[in-house]
């Protein structure tokens, strides 16, 4: 009457898993993948703004170390190089903007996998021209110092 059509079937039992369970398995995996995903595009925003404020600021360290040093060629290479990357809007605003844009667009387009790996991968861009900026504006200083102290 009430007997299975795969009674005595352990495998066929454990394929009849309650859906309850996997539901709320799944709707755990959802959430945490919502909470990643917001994660990732608050942190792509801070660093954005982040890189942002760096650039537009460059021009006013130039001129600050064009005074401390005498000339803009005493710079070191790398704040150089940022210094002309900053006075280039198409360079300055353009690469910050494609990586949010990149991130933003991976963070809701694209499947699960391919999306976290894109929000990443811009993250990690934003972080390396944070990374750079701050690195190119922080050298010169050190020249600085040792110009005041004779080392």
């Amino acid at each position: 009457m009430g007997t299975s059509p795969h009674a005595g079937d352990p495998d066929a039992a454990m394929a009849e898993a309650p859906t309850a369970q996997v539901a709320a398995l799944e709707a755990r995996v959802r959430g945490l993948e919502f909470a990643l995903r917001l994660f990732a595009v608050v942190s792509l925003l801070v660093f954005w703004g982040v890189a942002m404020r760096r650039i537009l600021a460059a021009p006013k360290f130039k001129s600050v170390f064009r005074d401390l040093l005498g000339s803009v060629e005493k710079l070191p290479d790398l704040t150089k190089a940022f210094l002309y990357f900053a006075n280039h809007p198409l360079l300055a605003f353009g690469v910050p903007l494609a990586c949010l844009v990149t991130g933003l667009v991976g963070s809701r387009l694209l499947p699960r996998s391919r999306g976290i790996v894109m929000v990443f991968g811009a993250l990690a861009a934003l972080g390396l021209i944070v990374m750079i900026a701050n690195t190119a504006l922080g050298l010169p200083m050190f020249n600085i110092i040792q110009g005041i102290y004779g080392n």
